[in-house]
């Protein structure tokens, strides 16, 4: 019997036999089993699990006992399968199952119940196999019975496992704009004991959380990036396989480095940024000081502000977009619509006036309103880049200028405009070239009936000129030499003049011709009764100013 665990023996009657007696012995000889009857078959108890037994049935009459000529062999029920073990792992469609070798087992049956009813199963001839096909996150029950084709044992005591949690499904991810936080939502995962979301950025930076629930905040997420986001469930033991995922991009970075540029002869501002990463466009504005607002939008890092209104004081502000979340506006840069340089800007230089000469410097008046004017003179006298000098204007209205200007000197002169909204840019800068200064050392000779007139030269001085000033002045050589020779005349006064481009200098030291002396003095400018040295100065003095 596969189920009761007991054979029936049964057999022919035999002649002149009053009882009958069956035995049953296993193949080594021991464990035998009897049993005893005056009917022709009966049943042998306590049968081993997994046994081969001989019967030999015996005839009993008078006390005595048949030959056992015939025998008849059985084999039993297995017995059933011990030590059984079950190990999904970490898989969450499998698991593998072990046990120990069964007396009288030909092959096994090892069998999966899911916690829905279904089955799986293996058949193995040795004693392990390996169940597939089964559902992620399930608790299972495994059991196994041997069987040697004939019987079945009976079932193995159970084991429990459970396969790895499910992938999470339908992960959402959503930007707080404002707060930069990524709200992660999905459904639950079977099997699932916790989740951990984890955030990887386009620029290698990872974040994460934990939670035993089905939504989970990102803090601290880097601006302008795009994160894949995925969602482990977890048990004690497992985790999920990431296969789902779903993106989040995060707020724009703040735009660095903004600079403008004022265009005064446009009324405009050029504006100019750093690229923001995975920004699609962005938004630059002005705030003028009156309340004015202005705006630009460009896909690009720079665009153009037009309808700047000269003399105002702006705030420049750019803040980039993703077309989902606009960053911080940028630190802002303040500028004013200044006034365009001075244009036309000329120089004219006047006549001698007691030793004095003065440069008219000009310029056309710039089209906005409140402007005044300064204007800035360089210059190097003689050449000498030890005598050097700056002359600067008071802030005017006016479009001149007047500057005292030192003899054999060059400078360049540029006109700074200025408004409410602050000071403009220098204008291009305009040469200028002074009056040489008067000829020194000043000296003659007498050759026969002629007097040679020398003198030292002049910087900047194109030629010279040599006049009598005794009587009448009078014009008595023209020269680009340094020296000249005239008709001699007694008691005559000799001076020298150097000119240029600008127009001629004050007259040298007179000389005094006579016969064979030379006397030397200065032109008494001031009325003054002292004695001079052989010296001009290039500047005027206060009595001349």
């Amino acid at each position: 019997s596969c189920v009761d665990g007991f054979a029936t023996v049964t057999w022919n009657p035999s002649s002149g036999a009053t009882s009958y007696r069956a035995s049953a012995t296993t193949q080594n000889g021991t464990a035998a089993l009897s049993c005893t009857t005056k009917t022709t078959g009966c049943q042998i108890m306590g049968l081993k699990c997994g046994a081969k037994y001989t019967v030999h049935v015996f005839a009993l009459a008078g006390g005595c006992e048949s030959v056992a000529e015939t025998t008849a062999v059985f084999q039993t029920v297995p017995c059933t399968p011990t030590n059984v073990t079950a190990d999904a792992g970490c898989s969450t469609d499998s698991l593998s199952v072990s046990w120990s070798y069964s007396s009288g087992a030909l092959m096994y049956f090892a069998t999966v119940e899911g916690s829905d009813g279904t089955q799986h199963a293996c058949v193995a001839r040795d004693t392990q196999c390996q169940i597939t096909a089964l559902e992620c996150g399930q608790s299972y029950t495994v059991y196994v019975t041997a069987t040697n084709l004939k019987c079945n044992s009976s079932r193995s005591s159970t084991v429990t496992v459970k396969t790895a949690p499910c992938d999470p499904q339908n992960i959402v991810a959503r930007l707080d704009c404002i707060t930069s936080i990524a709200i992660v939502y999905w459904d639950p995962s079977p099997g699932a004991e916790s989740y951990t979301v984890m955030a990887d950025g386009s620029n290698d930076h990872v974040i994460s959380c934990n939670t035993p629930n089905t939504t989970c905040q990102l803090n601290e997420l880097d601006c302008g990036q795009l994160y894949n986001v995925t969602v482990l469930a977890q048990d004690s033991k497992c985790s999920s396989t990431p296969i789902n995922s779903a993106s989040v991009q995060t707020v724009p970075c703040v735009p660095d480095n903004l600079t403008v540029q004022m265009q005064c002869a446009t009324n405009s501002a050029l504006l100019s940024w750093d690229q923001s990463n995975r920004s699609l466009e962005y938004f630059v504005s002005a705030s003028g000081s009156d309340g004015e607002k202005l705006s630009c939008i460009s896909q690009e890092p720079g665009c153009t502000i037009d309808g700047l209104t000269c003399g105002t004081i702006y705030s420049f502000t750019v803040t980039a977009s993703n077309g989902v979340c606009n960053s911080s506006f940028s630190v802002p840069v303040i500028a004013g619509a200044v006034p365009c340089p001075a244009e036309s800007v000329a120089l004219s230089l006047l006549l001698l006036v007691d030793a004095v000469q003065e440069a008219k410097v000009g310029w056309s008046a710039v089209q906005c309103a409140g402007v005044e004017y300064s204007v800035e003179m360089h210059g190097l006298i003689e050449d000498d880049p030890q005598a050097q000098f700056i002359l600067t204007s008071y802030w005017t209205r006016a479009t001149y200028f007047f500057f005292p200007v030192p003899c054999s000197s060059t400078y360049n002169v540029t006109v700074t405009s200025r408004n409410s909204a602050g000071i403009g840019y220098p204008s291009p800068p305009v040469q200028g070239l002074a009056v040489p200064c008067p000829p020194k050392g000043v000296t003659f000779y007498t050759e026969g009936t002629s007097q040679v007139i020398s003198w030292n030269a002049s910087v900047h001085a194109m030629e010279y000129v040599v006049y009598s000033s005794k009587a009448q002045r009078t014009e008595l050589c023209r020269t680009s030499h340094f020296s000249c020779t005239v008709p001699k005349k007694q008691n005559d006064t000799i001076e020298v003049t150097a000119v240029n481009s600008a127009g001629e200098s004050e007259p040298s030291v007179e000389i005094l011709v006579q016969d064979t002396n030379l006397k030397r003095r200065r032109r008494d400018l001031t009325e003054d009764t002292g004695t001079y040295e052989d010296y001009t100065s290039p500047f005027p003095t206060l009595a001349q100013l």
